[in-house]
């Protein structure tokens, strides 16, 4: 059983970068068990490993939530490799209920202003108790 406290490792996001609530910076291991079988030779982040990321980052955020009560909805827009640099932005919408949404990231250093862009890759509602 994959325990998503241990693999999961964020650092915040520089307030530069923010773009809502509060943002962590995630770099996908290339070693991360979510990649067994999924697929081999050509691994992509499966929806569960997206799912519990973004659970432990809420955790994080706030230390009370205990479990996941509901996934309102869900939305994956593109493929995440590993060792991929993702912002993952959260916002509580409610008491409860948080938004929260992947994007590629880019720092805010890169040079070309085209390269600043954060495509999204995923886009969920959650709600926690």
């Amino acid at each position: 059983m994959i325990e998503p406290k241990k693999v999961f490792r964020f650092r915040k996001a520089p307030t530069s970068d923010l773009g809502s609530q509060s943002a962590f910076i995630f770099t996908v291991p290339e070693d991360l068990p979510y990649f067994d079988g999924h697929f081999p030779g050509n691994p992509v982040l499966p929806a569960v490993a997206i799912i519990d990321a973004s659970f432990e980052a809420i955790r994080q955020l706030n230390t009370h939530v205990t479990f996941m009560t509901k996934i309102q909805s869900a939305k994956f827009m593109d493929l995440i490799r590993p060792a991929a640099e993702v912002l993952i932005e959260l916002q509580e919408t409610k008491p409860g209920v948080w938004s929260i949404t992947w994007k590629k990231f880019v720092s805010a250093a890169a040079e070309d202003s085209e390269a600043k862009v954060h495509p999204k890759l995923a886009d969920l509602v959650i709600q926690v108790a």
